[in-house]
C-alpha cells in the first residue's frame, strides 16, 4: 500500500509539474490575450476528446480488477470500441474545421491540439490496466519519463520558437511517444491483441461502458466548459486571466488521483459485502482528499496577491481580485471526489450521472442568465461554485442511500 502510494504520487506529480510549469510559461511569455486563445482551443480539442476517451480507463480499472483472468478480452474489446469513436471524432473534426474556418493556421493549431489529446487518450486507456494488475511501479516510470519528454518538447517549443502552433505539435510528438511507449509495456504483461478479434462486439461494449462515459464526459467536462463559455461571454483578455485560475485548479485536481487511483481498485474489492471493512477503508480515503484540498485552497483564499505574484508577474496582477474564488471550486470539487471515488467503487455510475447532468443544467441556465446583461466575471465564479456544489450534492446522497443499506460502522 505504501509503495503503491510513492509510485501513484510520483506518476500524478509529474502529470501536474508538467502541465503547471508548461501553462506557466505560456502565460508569462504570451500575456493574458494570446494565452487565452490558446486556452480556448486547448480546451475545445479536450472536451472533444473525451467522446474518445468515454471513460474507458475508469472502466478498465474496475473490470479488470474484478476479472483479473480475463484482462487481454476486456482491453481488447474496449480498445475496439475506443478506436470506432476516435475515427468517427477524426472525420468530423477534419471536416468541420475546414468548412467552419478559413484560417489554415487557426486549422492546424486546432487539429495539431487534437490529435495530441487523443494520443494521450490512448496513453491513458493502456495505462489503467496496469493499476488494476498491481503495476504502479511500472506506470509510474512511464509517466516520469513522457512527461519529461512533453515538457522539454513543449517548453523547447515556446521558448525558442514561440508560436502556439509550435507548441502544439511538440505536444502531439511526445504523446505520441507516451502512447506507443504505454501500448507495449502493456503487452509485455499480458496478450492482448488489439488489431484483430471479433470487432463487431462494439456495440455491447459501448453499452457496458455507457454510464462510465458520460459520467467521465460529465466530470471532465466541469475542467474545459467553463474556458469556452467565459470566452464566449466575457473575450479573450479575461479568457486569459481565467485560465491562468483555472490551471491552479486543475494543477491542484490532478493531486486526487494520487489518493483515487489506488482507492477504487481497493474499495472496488471490497464492494461486494460493503461492510464494516469497506466504509473503514472509504474514511481513511474521504480524509486524505480532503487534507490535499485544504492545503492548497488555504493560499489561494488567505494570500491571493502573493500567489499571482509568484505564479504570473505583474501582467496577471488583476487575477488576485479573483483567486478565492479559485480555491473555494478547489474546496468543493475535493468534497466531490470524495464522493465520486466511493460512488464509483460502489457501482453507482449512474446517480453520478444524474448528478453531473443536474449541476450542469444549473450552470447553463445561471450562464444563459449572464449573457441577459451586464455582468462580471466574479458572477460566472459564482454560478460555477454554485453548480459545482449541486453535483457534490448529489454525489453524496448516493453515497448515503448506499450506506443506509449496507449498514457501515
Amino acid at each position: 500500500m505504501r509503495l503503491d502510494l510513492i509510485y501513484t504520487t510520483l506518476a500524478v506529480g509529474s502529470r501536474l509539474a508538467a502541465s503547471l510549469f508548461l501553462f506557466l510559461l505560456l502565460a508569462r511569455l504570451w500575456g493574458p490575450e494570446v494565452f487565452g486563445n490558446y486556452s480556448f482551443l486547448f480546451s475545445c480539442s479536450a472536451l472533444l476528446v473525451l467522446i474518445v476517451d468515454f471513460g474507458f480507463p475508469l472502466y478498465l480499472v474496475r473490470e479488470v480488477s474484478l476479472r483479473r483472468n480475463n484482462a487481454p478480452e476486456i482491453v481488447a474489446r474496449a480498445f475496439q470500441a475506443k478506436t470506432i469513436l476516435c475515427l468517427l471524432l477524426v472525420a468530423l473534426v477534419a471536416v468541420s474545421a475546414l468548412l467552419l474556418h478559413d484560417s489554415m493556421a487557426f486549422v492546424w493549431l486546432a487539429l495539431s491540439l487534437l490529435s495530441a489529446a487523443i494520443a494521450n487518450s490512448y496513453a491513458e486507456f493502456f495505462l489503467a490496466p496496469l493499476r488494476s494488475l498491481g503495476r504502479f511501479d511500472l506506470e509510474a516510470k512511464l509517466v516520469l519519463s513522457a512527461n519529461a519528454l512533453y515538457l522539454v518538447t513543449c517548453c523547447g517549443a515556446a521558448w525558442f520558437i514561440g508560436s502556439p502552433e509550435s507548441v502544439a505539435i511538440a505536444s502531439f510528438l511526445s504523446r505520441l511517444i507516451f502512447a506507443l511507449t504505454a501500448y507495449f509495456a502493456l503487452t509485455r504483461l499480458t496478450p492482448i491483441v488489439v488489431v484483430s478479434g471479433n470487432w463487431a462486439s462494439w456495440p455491447k461494449t459501448l453499452k457496458k461502458t455507457w454510464p462510465y462515459g458520460v459520467d467521465g464526459f460529465l466530470v471532465s467536462a466541469w475542467s474545459q466548459l467553463d474556458i469556452v463559455i467565459v470566452q464566449a461571454l466575457f473575450g479573450p483578455q479575461s479568457t486569459g486571466l481565467y485560465a491562468a485560475g483555472q490551471k491552479v485548479v486543475l494543477g491542484v485536481i490532478a493531486l486526487a488521483p494520487i489518493v483515487g487511483n489506488i482507492a477504487v481498485p481497493r474499495l472496488s474489492g471490497l464492494s461486494n459485502v460493503a461492510g464494516s471493512a469497506f466504509w473503514a477503508e472509504a474514511k481513511s480515503t474521504a480524509l486524505k482528499l480532503m487534507c490535499i484540498g485544504t492545503v492548497f485552497a488555504a493560499p489561494m483564499v488567505l494570500a491571493p496577491q502573493l500567489v499571482t505574484q509568484l505564479l504570473y508577474g505583474r501582467s496577471f496582477l488583476q487575477l488576485a481580485e479573483f483567486l478565492p474564488w479559485f480555491g473555494a471550486i478547489v474546496l468543493i470539487r475535493y468534497s466531490g471526489a470524495v464522493a465520486g471515488v466511493i460512488a464509483t467503487s460502489l457501482g453507482k455510475q449512474k446517480h453520478r450521472v444524474f448528478s453531473q447532468v443536474v449541476g450542469l443544467c444549473v450552470a447553463l441556465f445561471g450562464c444563459l442568465w449572464l449573457s441577459s446583461g451586464s455582468y462580471s466575471l466574479m458572477h460566472f465564479l459564482f454560478i460555477w461554485c454554485i453548480s459545482l456544489s449541486v453535483v457534490s450534492a448529489g454525489n453524496f446522497v448516493a453515497v448515503r442511500c448506499a450506506a443506509r443499506v449496507s449498514g457501515p460502522n
